[in-house]
């Protein structure tokens, strides 16, 4: 369901709301899922390990 509610929201440019209405489910529960959905995303795109950057773009 979050992925779905992601998709919605950010591939075909739905609200939140209208997002809910297209998987039947009420806004607010839309909302969180979407907010767990990007947090997700976030840490799995997030870089780790020796590869990541530091804070003046120099490879750490």
């Amino acid at each position: 369901m979050e992925r779905e509610l992601l998709l919605l929201v950010a591939w075909e440019r739905l609200t939140p709301t209208e997002a809910a209405a297209a998987v039947g489910i009420p806004p607010g529960t839309a909302r969180s899922r979407l907010h767990r959905a990007r947090a997700r995303l976030r840490e799995a795109l997030a870089p780790t390990g020796a590869d990541t950057l530091n804070r003046t773009g120099d490879l750490a």
